[in-house]
């Protein structure tokens, strides 16, 4: 294994890691259960979830970003692949991806009309855009296990084992904390 290649395989894993962690704080801090405490402080709780939301859609879009020529190289998925010598172990890596690549692109759609960029023409219609570019939860939480389990893939064949990832923890212990938090502020 290259230096550039752990670094690369390192900074990626961290990052799934961190994004694994938002979107089970996220998830878990929708508990409708917790609304009674949220409006106690709700300016607070608006801003926390707010920031937390557009945080998560930004990072996960970014790592499944492809490179725009106009700029310099991203951290990405699409770049960790061109680690990957064995063109057939490539191609199927790829082809993962191309499966979820209607919710990526809605993804990268939300990124950039409404989280990183205000789009006027969005922000007046934006029920017409969430029905046009729909992403439910749950296919969210599959682009988290498709990274994991991509990674897992990328690095085994780089260095010729068998590597998997698994980010579980962060499901649990995430529900846990924002549970411990939200009865501690009761």
């Amino acid at each position: 294994m290259t230096k550039k290649f752990e670094k690369y395989l390192n900074k990626i894993r961290n990052n799934i890691s961190s994004l694994y962690n938002r979107f089970y704080v996220l998830k878990s801090l929708k508990n409708k259960n917790y609304e009674t405490t949220y409006n106690k402080n709700k300016y607070f709780w608006g801003i926390i979830l707010f920031s937390l939301e557009n945080d998560f859609f930004v990072n996960l879009s970014k790592l499944y970003e492809k490179d725009n020529p106009n700029f310099s190289k991203s951290i990405s998925i699409h770049n960790l692949i061109d680690f990957v010598i064995d063109i057939n172990e490539k191609t199927r890596i790829q082809k993962k991806i191309q499966k979820h690549q209607k919710v990526i692109d809605n993804l990268k759609k939300w990124r950039n009309k409404i989280f990183a960029h205000e789009d006027e023409k969005i922000y007046f219609n934006i029920k017409k855009f969430y029905q046009k570019y729909p992403i439910k939860p749950e296919e969210l939480e599959s682009l988290l296990k498709l990274a994991e389990e991509i990674i897992g893939d990328i690095d085994s064949s780089v260095n010729n084992i068998s590597k998997q990832y698994e980010f579980l923890n962060f499901k649990k212990e995430s529900e846990r904390e924002v549970e411990d938090i939200i009865e501690k502020l009761k």
